[in-house]
């Protein structure tokens, strides 16, 4: 099964939270998609090297495949 974790990031709370909540679904055997620990890292190859468009379109597109594959969609909206 398969998680999709949609969250806040705008401050290191939010995406400390995140990151717990995700390794307790984790221990319990889900697997997680949470996007900002296994997407796009603009920083690192091969996304470093994308203009602007092209890099937006790789974000996209990942999170676009990962919700489609997930079983559940979790969205934090606080």
């Amino acid at each position: 099964m398969l998680i999709y974790f949609a969250a806040p990031l705008f401050n290191e709370a939010e995406r400390a939270f995140n990151r717990q909540l995700t390794e307790k679904l984790e221990d319990r055997g889900c697997a997680v998609f949470l996007p900002q620990r296994d997407g796009v890292e603009s920083n690192k190859p091969p996304w470093n090297e994308m203009a602007g468009d092209e890099l937006r379109q790789a974000i996209f597109t990942m999170d676009r495949d990962k919700v489609l594959e997930a079983d559940i969609l979790l969205f934090v909206l606080d």
